[in-house]
Order: structure tokens, then C-alpha cells, then sequence
């Protein structure tokens, strides 16, 4: 029977960790055997207040040896500030955040950091100035962070214009090649408000996926290709009218599906089971993936409400840390579901 849904935000301190445990399978023995490894969960992230919340990752030891690393609190704010969001490179040693300073006079002000994980280094990576409510609020959320660490692309959203950036982990922009001519035309009519947000690297870091939705914020209607390394950028998928009668412009959603890879497994309405679905943003178009897979595509990570589960290639399951996530809120100011992940790294 699922958990109640806990009345939590994602800013909540996490609680009632577990190490170390394995779970047989029919046969009697560990679901997970250390020969079988190549990839596995390292450090999970979560934050609490102005300090981030490391956990070392599963041990698939059939019984704890009692020397499991404890969590790491590392602050990478100031008393007073807020950290809403984390991600942790999936193959790399750095860790982007956003933190919100505390409300005076209306105003606050939203940074985008780094965290070096060996050195605990911060950085700030990009900082703009927001109203606290009302007009004027500006987010950067839906971080996507690339496997070495090295770039980071977030959302930009509570403008005029609601877009995608990217940057280098020192803060330095990234620039973005405009569209060629002949695609220029796919993403959104001329005059017609819609947004964008990033939505998955490749796993060589090299290429950077995003999705262009409507001005209704429910269909997405452009899917662009960015090749960082030729500094190209490309529709690889489009379409107009509604979900129901929608017609094709340029590719496919099972051609979408291959040419991404790995990288299209966990995100929503994007599976390789599912190659007829259409991207479906949600509430302001973030939508956060439901599963993590490790880069060989042998194990995955799900969520069970506050617990973090390990699965092996076969759908049994291998390890689970309990209470790990906090629940994140069911709607606030971008919809979220509670089934939905933050930030899992992975280590050979």
C-alpha cells in the first residue's frame, strides 16, 4: 500500500537513512552480484535549507559490514537561503544547484551554483535579481547537467520569455548557434508566445536535447538536437495541431526515441516502449524523469514516495534507501509528481 503523500516541500531535511541491504530473489540468492557490476548508484542528492545532503549510494552487500560512510551536509549558502533544486553530474565529481536568498522588500535574488565534490568548492554559475511574488518572478529550475559536469543547461522561466540556457561549470556562457533557415520556421509561429526547456545530454556529453511547447504549456511541438562540440543546432523532431490530431513536420517520435538512446529512458512520455507517445509537458512544461538508469542501461533507480529503489536488468530489485527523498509537493510553482526524482550520480 503506497505511502501518504508527506506535506513537505523539496527544501526539507531527509531523514531515516539505510544502507547496505540486499534483497534475494526467488532462487534465495542476492538479486546482485559484485562480478556483475560495471555501473552503480554513487552519491544521491537532496538539500535541506542552504546545505546540500550527500549520501554515498547503495551497498549490495548481502549483510552491512557497519562501516558505511554516514551522509555529507555541505553548505553552500548563507543562514536565511534556500536551496530548491540539485543535480548531480551522472558520471562526474560536480554537483549545480539553485538557492534563493531571503525575501526584503519584495525583492530577492536566485543563483544558479556548482559544487565541486572533491574540493567543495562553490561557484556561482549565473545570479539574477526576482520579485519574491508576483509579477516580476523570475526561476531557473529543470537542471540538466552533462555526464562529465563540465556544462549545465536550466530553464528560465517567469519572463516574458520562457527559454533554456546554458553554461560552462566556471559560469561561462555557452553560445547557441541560431537555427538554420530551414528549420527556423518549425518551433512555434512567428508573434505566438511558447517556451522551452532543456531535457537530456547524450551520454558522451556531446550532444544537448531540448523541447519547444506551446503557449497552452500541454503539447510540445519541437524537439531541437545541440551538437556543443560542432556548435550545431538542429529540429530533429516537430509536429502541428493537437495531441489528438496531430500531424508530422519533420521526423518521428520512434526516430526521436533511437537517436537519442539511453538517454531517452525515464523521461516522460518517452520510452522505447512507448514509441507512439507524445512529449507531454507538465504544468509550466517541467517535467523531471521517473527513473534513472545507470550508462550501460543494466541497472535503474525508481522512486517508492521518500525511498530510492535499485533494480537490476531484470526488474528485481537489488537495494533500496529509505528515506532518502523527501515527497515533493503534488503542485506549487511547477507541478510535480511523486513518483518523480532529483539527482542520482553514478560510479564505475
Amino acid at each position: 500500500m503506497p505511502r501518504p503523500v508527506a506535506a513537505v516541500g523539496p527544501a526539507v531535511a531527509t531523514i531515516g537513512l539505510l544502507l547496505g541491504v540486499a534483497l534475494p530473489d526467488a532462487t534465495g540468492a542476492p538479486a546482485a552480484q559484485a562480478a556483475e557490476l560495471s555501473w552503480m548508484p554513487g552519491p544521491i542528492a537532496v538539500a535541506t535549507r542552504h546545505t546540500v545532503v550527500l549520501f554515498p549510494g547503495f551497498s549490495l552487500d548481502r549483510a552491512p559490514t557497519g562501516e558505511e560512510v554516514g551522509p555529507r551536509y555541505t553548505a553552500v549558502g548563507q543562514p536565511g537561503e534556500d536551496v530548491f533544486e540539485v543535480a548531480l553530474a551522472p558520471q562526474g565529481g560536480r554537483l549545480f544547484g539553485v538557492r534563493r536568498s531571503p525575501c526584503v522588500k519584495g525583492r530577492q535574488t536566485v543563483t544558479l551554483f556548482s559544487l565541486d565534490l572533491a574540493s567543495g568548492e562553490v561557484r556561482t554559475v549565473r545570479s539574477v535579481e526576482s520579485a519574491c511574488v508576483g509579477e516580476g518572478v523570475q526561476h531557473l529550475t529543470g537542471l540538466v547537467v552533462a555526464p562529465a559536469g563540465d556544462r549545465v543547461a536550466w530553464a528560465l522561466t517567469g519572463v516574458e520569455w520562457s527559454g533554456w540556457e546554458m553554461a560552462r561549470a566556471d559560469g561561462r556562457a555557452e553560445p547557441l548557434q541560431a537555427l538554420p533557415p530551414e528549420d527556423s520556421g518549425l518551433c512555434g509561429k512567428p508573434g505566438e508566445f511558447y517556451g522551452g526547456w532543456p531535457l537530456a545530454w547524450s551520454d558522451d556529453g556531446r550532444s544537448l536535447w531540448t523541447y519547444e511547447f506551446g503557449g497552452d504549456g500541454q503539447t510540445t511541438n519541437c524537439v531541437q538536437r545541440i551538437d556543443v562540440a560542432a556548435g550545431t543546432r538542429r529540429v530533429v523532431f516537430s509536429f502541428l495541431g493537437t495531441v489528438e490530431d496531430r500531424k508530422a513536420v519533420r521526423g518521428s517520435l520512434s526516430e526521436l526515441v533511437a537517436s537519442m538512446g539511453l538517454a531517452a529512458r525515464g523521461l516522460y512520455s518517452l520510452r522505447a516502449s512507448r514509441p507512439d507517445a507524445v512529449l507531454m509537458p507538465l504544468g509550466s512544461g517541467l517535467r523531471r524523469p521517473k527513473e534513472l538508469w545507470s550508462p550501460d542501461g543494466r541497472w535503474r533507480v525508481a522512486r517508492d514516495w521518500g525511498d530510492l529503489v535499485l533494480y537490476d536488468a531484470r526488474g528485481r530489485e537489488a537495494g533500496r534507501l529509505i528515506g532518502v527523498v523527501p515527497a515533493p509537493p503534488l503542485c506549487g510553482e511547477v507541478c510535480v509528481d511523486p513518483d518523480d526524482l532529483w539527482s542520482v550520480a553514478w560510479r564505475r
